[in-house]
């Protein structure tokens, strides 16, 4: 796409033809899953200044208006479908700070990280193994009452999508005991975290075993 503009946005790169948007940026990604604070920094940063942008942004977001089976078809796209909540729209019922710009930025770098986990995952072929040495038995944490961020959309929609794994592992033969007991512990702590998460946004106060978990 040539640059319309007048400035040199983060894509502006000069070729044969003339300043060109060279490449995507994440942010791009993120807009077109539904973040509309993504949006306002591409264009707060000119990067919304070339021929035909505005056309393929629009066409990218029809392409991704997905169903639900859609997007839980596999894995790969049910993990970003498990990021939508954190990029949606601000709704009423949240606490005051997280209807903050600030707070905003801070949900668009949250879904940056797990995009970028996702991007490594599906790119390399292996991972380093680290195993944690046990050296001693640390002291008894005390209790105290922390908060958790309250989305329980999100966490509905990764329990979900621990469950497709399950069902795919388990098609295939592949599902060691073990693996089983860790993703049972895993959809429990989902399921507790999404009762806390509807709590808080109601006021019902948490028992002490939910703020053990938290």
């Amino acid at each position: 796409m040539l640059c319309t503009g007048h400035c040199k946005p983060f894509t502006w790169v000069i070729s044969a033809r003339g300043p060109l948007r060279s490449f995507p940026r994440g942010l791009d990604a993120m807009a077109v899953l539904g973040s509309t604070y993504a949006e306002g920094v591409i264009r707060a940063e000119g990067d919304d200044q070339y021929n035909g942008y505005e056309e393929q942004l629009e066409k990218l977001k029809q392409e991704f208006d997905l169903k639900r089976e859609e997007w839980t078809s596999n894995l790969y796209w049910n993990w970003l479908y498990c990021l939508k909540p954190l990029l949606a729209s601000v709704r009423m019922g949240l606490p005051s700070f997280m209807r903050s710009q600030p707070w905003a930025g801070k949900k668009l770098y949250t879904a940056f990280g797990s995009w970028a986990e996702l991007r490594h995952d599906t790119l390399l072929y292996a991972k380093v193994n680290y195993t944690m040495v046990a050296t001693g038995f640390p002291p008894r944490p005390q209790l105290t009452h922390g908060y958790m961020e309250p989305y329980p959309e999100l966490y509905a929609r990764i329990r979900g999508m621990i469950e497709q794994m399950r069902k795919g592992l388990t098609l295939r033969d592949l599902l060691h005991n073990r693996i089983s007991d860790n993703l049972s512990r895993y959809e429990g702590l989902l399921l507790t975290l999404e009762a806390i998460a509807k709590k808080e946004l109601t006021g019902e106060p948490l028992t002490e075993e939910e703020y053990q978990t938290i």
